[in-house]
């Protein structure tokens, strides 16, 4: 389709007032240069503000995510194995080897809506088990530290004698 006063753009496609009509992700021109994404974005926050753009892109992010609840969950779960080096088989052999249950308390829930957390030591980044919620706090907040841990379990002993 040929506009009154367009020209033939790039690929034969006929443009006005610089902007392409038709196409994958509706291109911007400038003369006979076609922006790209990066440029188009770049554009958008010099015109908006950082921090505007920085919210438009957040709630773009988030209502796909909403719309899309699989890919993003997959996305996730291929992010989580990536980082800790572990394939989808191993953490099905590590899952299995724990009876499906939390390494720690045995429980069978997450006791999150982000799932189960794959706890590794941060010192050596090596995985030791899959965790529920609470369990992965508590290690964490023991600052991976067995006597933290011990002291604890003494505190609370004593804390339950005085209550009883």
């Amino acid at each position: 389709m040929r506009l009154i006063g367009s020209r033939p753009g790039p690929n034969g496609r006929f443009v006005k007032g610089g902007t392409s009509y038709g196409g994958p992700g509706g291109s911007r021109m400038i003369g006979d240069h076609v922006l790209t994404v990066t440029e188009r974005q770049q554009r958008r926050r010099d015109k908006i503000g950082p921090a505007a753009a920085a919210a438009a892109a957040y709630a773009a992010k988030m209502k796909w995510q909403k719309a899309n609840p699989e890919k993003h969950r997959a996305s996730n779960r291929r992010r989580m194995l990536k980082k800790y080096g572990l394939t989808p088989e191993s953490y099905g052999q590590m899952w299995a080897s724990q009876g499906y249950a939390c390494a720690v308390c045995r429980s069978t829930a997450p006791n999150s809506s982000k799932g189960w957390q794959v706890d590794h030591c941060h010192a050596t980044g090596k995985v030791r088990g899959i965790l529920c919620a609470h369990c992965n706090r508590m290690l964490a907040g023991a600052v991976d530290n067995p006597e933290h841990l011990i002291r604890g379990i003494e505190y609370l002993k004593r804390a339950m004698v005085k209550a009883a």
